[in-house]
């Protein structure tokens, strides 16, 4: 299903940044970054008021993962999945 260079994951220097671009205004916190399932079960609550993550150091508020979805359950009001990318598995939910 994956080989084993799929599975390495993501590192922070893949998505932080020394010098701050126009369209990212600080470095300390990044919009959309690649991650795997294992590191957004690991990440950890920054405690601010804009309920960011922090996954290896790095503030995230957004985050992308690639996988397989299993178990998908339709309703009126949302969709819910479970993704599956190798690493792990997590539950997510489409409104």
């Amino acid at each position: 299903m994956f080989s084993s260079s799929q599975l390495d994951g993501f590192t922070p220097s893949q998505f932080a940044s020394s010098t701050p671009s126009p369209a990212r205004p600080s470095r300390d916190t990044q919009g959309l970054v690649p991650a795997t399932v294992k590191m957004i079960s690991e990440a950890s609550h920054s405690g601010d008021e804009k309920s960011n993550f922090i996954i290896d150091g790095v503030h995230v508020a957004n985050v992308t993962a690639v996988g397989m979805a299993f178990n998908k359950t339709t309703r009126s009001s949302d969709i819910r999945f479970q993704l599956d990318d190798g690493t792990g598995r997590i539950e997510c939910i489409r409104w």
